[in-house]
């Protein structure tokens, strides 16, 4: 009787076990993605930053440029034009306008400074990013190079060179920032996550559908950005999106947009 006791104990005690293993087990598992996904989401954050906002260093030499730009162009604009030099004038004219504007910025220092910001990268948004930056400030300082006098060239010249290292520094961050959002979801996930959506089992999803997948996808679009997607990824036309489609969308998109940024990693 005792034997018989002890051996139903046992065998309740290793069922017991063998569900509390598989519960801790699948907590870890659990556990484990959340930390994964908090990791990679860290990750893209810190390259979005880097893509989005220069270095500290390179910020103020940037500033420094602007401040020096419109200084040098300020006081050299009556000159220019007291000796009837229209062009070289007009040429200070953008230089001043395009040291307000880096000063703008890059100077965190200005109490208006955000409002000014969302003002200018509304019609300008290539802005947003370290690269575009880097493309308007060589464009900035190849106007006052081009003026060969004996402050201009120097300042210009400096310009430039704040320019070229902004863009080669936002161009390797931006695609660093693609391919670690490209990571997030391989081929298998993604094929997973379409079936959840296509609850027909037809191998396609229309636009609402579509809307449903990417939001689960943590991508944040808008109204036109998400038409404009479906369409460009739609390419026989049919209204209907197939999962190969959306692949070869996925691998070729290259995630360049602000709110693109924003990508949340769900598990």
């Amino acid at each position: 009787m005792a034997s018989e006791t002890s051996a139903l104990l046992t065998a309740s005690d290793a069922a017991k076990l063998q569900v509390a293993g598989q519960a801790l087990s699948e907590l870890a598992t659990e556990e484990n993605a959340v930390k994964a996904a908090k990791y990679t989401t860290g990750k893209i954050q810190h390259a979005y930053s880097l893509a989005t906002d220069a270095s500290t260093p390179l910020r103020v030499l940037a500033l420094i440029s602007g401040i020096a730009m419109m200084g040098v162009s300020i006081f050299t604009f009556t000159g220019k034009l007291s000796v009837f030099h229209v062009v070289d004038a007009v040429l200070s004219v953008y230089c001043i306008f395009f040291g307000m504007l880096i000063i703008i910025l890059e100077g965190k220092w200005i109490p208006c400074q955000k409002r000014c910001q969302a003002k200018i990268r509304k019609y300008m948004l290539f802005l947003d990013y370290v690269w575009g930056r880097g493309l308007l400030y060589m464009f900035a300082g190849s106007l006052q190079l081009i003026q060969f006098t004996l402050f201009d060239i120097p300042i210009g010249g400096y310009t430039v060179f704040i320019g070229f290292s902004y863009y080669v520094n936002g161009l390797h961050t931006s695609r660093k920032l693609s391919d670690l959002r490209k990571s997030l979801y391989n081929e298998e996930e993604l094929r997973r996550r379409f079936a959840e959506v296509d609850v027909t089992n037809s191998g396609e999803m229309d636009y609402a559908h579509f809307a449903v997948f990417v939001q689960n996808l943590g991508l944040v679009l808008t109204r036109n950005e998400m038409e404009a997607a479906f369409y460009n990824i739609d390419l026989d036309h049919n209204t209907t999106i197939e999962f190969e489609e959306f692949l070869l969308w996925w691998r070729q998109w290259d995630f360049d947009d602000v709110e693109r940024g924003k990508v949340k990693v769900k598990v």
